[in-house]
């Protein structure tokens, strides 16, 4: 076993397997007492060509067991002179504190608290003891709980500094290596209950299934690494599909967007549905319920946490969930008179900037720019106020008679959920006078008779 633990060690490491290209790396050891971490400690302190370290952290989860484990592991270290780590954490106060179960409570605290050691001492290499029956454990629980391919690769050999030597050996494997060789190690009683979900996976169902096919772990591990390799393949797809689809516009809100005609026209648009949007709190029903409306009317909502996706005419839009929050809290700003200064506000991520002056002969509106418009300053009531759309709104847009929607304006304009939603209303009492960067109001037009001009500029 020393012999192909040595191998994977350096092909963990990224080591040469010459002597003269080996390099000595320094190891931090996750060891819990346990069969398979003890063996994994006892293996690299053997071979003897890395600086081996070993933290221990004590769950304070099964009374004096969890403090007879810790010396355990710290009498073994000493005996070794190997440099020895350990912490303590109240688990199920943390576990209820946050919410979540025990098991996913001692994950946190044990990777956070190794984290820390990596980063203070620099190690290389966290080494964990996860075995080959751990990874198929994992599979299964993956599946009964729902999952996407990564889920079926299992647990990953390295990700980060951390690598898991142990996992192409089977428990049994691993049982008979410290029998045959003495290594002392420690037995959780807990593991031989049913409580858990895993423990009813390796304790119930493994054994039946040992019975249809001895070397089911080597089969269903055979299989793990075909959808490793398929998982790695779809990544690349996924990269140049998002590259091709997938655009954000920032000064707008826009997180990501994607057409909708062009996504429709993908092999499975649904499975990209889900991949680009996982990430942001959407689960697969979600993703199930946008493609649904992909061949449906606009304006659809979905939320996940603090993100809105909208079903807009002509794409899917991802923003920060300011939909349900701006109903509850609209924001409305004052617009002073600028007099003669030049005043900045900022409305829901914009910029919108006041100047004033005198209107003088020879000055000509830039009727090429959008993002300024030109009122008749003597017509204005101040403050001015800012704020967002509203049902039923409604002015003279420049240049016409008659009053026309705000709702019916946007549709013309062929403005998106995210755009209307942003766009800022000007208004003076109760009248609209403008719409910053998109139209003002014939009313407040410039004329002849002008003698002070506001300009507005939107950025």
């Amino acid at each position: 076993m020393i012999n192909a633990f040595r191998e994977k060690m350096r092909f963990l490491t990224g080591n040469s397997p010459e002597p003269e290209g080996s390099k000595k790396h320094s190891i931090l050891a996750a060891v819990s007492g346990g069969i398979d971490s003890m063996v994994m400690a006892q293996l690299l302190f053997e071979m003897g060509e890395n600086d081996l370290s070993v933290a221990t952290v004590n769950f304070k989860l099964r009374g004096k067991e969890s403090d007879l484990d810790e010396k355990h592991v710290r009498d073994w270290c000493s005996e070794r002179n190997i440099r020895f780590f350990s912490k303590s954490f109240d688990t199920n106060e943390y576990s209820h504190s946050r919410g979540i179960s025990v098991e996913m409570a001692a994950r946190e605290l044990r990777y956070s608290w190794f984290d820390s050691l990596i980063k203070e001492f620099k190690f290389e290499f966290l080494a964990v003891a996860h075995n080959l029956n751990d990874n198929v454990e994992t599979l299964f629980i993956n599946l009964l709980r729902g999952t996407g391919i990564d889920g079926l690769s299992g647990i990953r050999e390295k990700s980060g500094y951390i690598i898991r030597p142990m996992l192409g050996f089977t428990r049994e494997e691993i049982t008979r290596h410290a029998i045959r060789n003495h290594i002392s190690y420690r037995v959780d009683k807990t593991n031989l209950e049913t409580d858990y979900s895993r423990n009813r996976i390796r304790n119930l169902v493994f054994p039946e299934l040992e019975k249809i096919n001895p070397s089911f772990l080597r089969r269903i591990n055979e299989n793990m690494v075909h959808f490793s390799d398929a998982s790695a393949l779809l990544d690349s797809i996924l990269t140049e599909a998002r590259k091709r689809l997938c655009t954000d516009e920032p000064e707008k809100g826009i997180i990501l967007a994607i057409p909708v005609r062009e996504l429709l026209s993908e092999p499975s648009p649904r499975f990209l549905i889900f991949n680009f949007f996982k990430d942001y709190g959407f689960n697969e029903r979600q993703a199930g319920d946008i493609f649904q409306s992909l061949t449906s009317t606009s304006g659809k909502h979905f939320f996940a946490g603090d993100y809105c996706l909208v079903r807009d005419r002509e794409r899917l839009i991802l923003t920060k969930d300011q939909f349900r929050k701006s109903s509850l809290n609209e924001q409305i700003v004052y617009l002073d008179d600028p007099l003669q200064k030049e005043v900045t506000y900022h409305f829901k991520g914009r910029t919108i900037i006041l100047r004033r002056f005198s209107y003088y002969t020879g000055f000509s509106p830039l009727k090429s720019s959008e993002q300024i418009q030109y009122l008749d300053a003597a017509l204005l009531s101040f403050p001015l106020i800012c704020r967002s759309r509203r049902r039923g709104d409604k002015f003279i847009p420049l240049g016409m008679k008659g009053f026309k929607k705000l709702s019916d304006l946007f549709t013309d304009q062929k403005m998106d959920s995210v755009s209307k939603e942003l766009q800022p209303v000007l208004l003076s009492g109760d009248k609209i006078v403008c719409l910053p960067g998109l139209r003002s109001d014939e009313r407040f037009r410039l004329r002849e008779s002008t003698v002070s001009v506001l300009e507005i500029r939107l950025l």
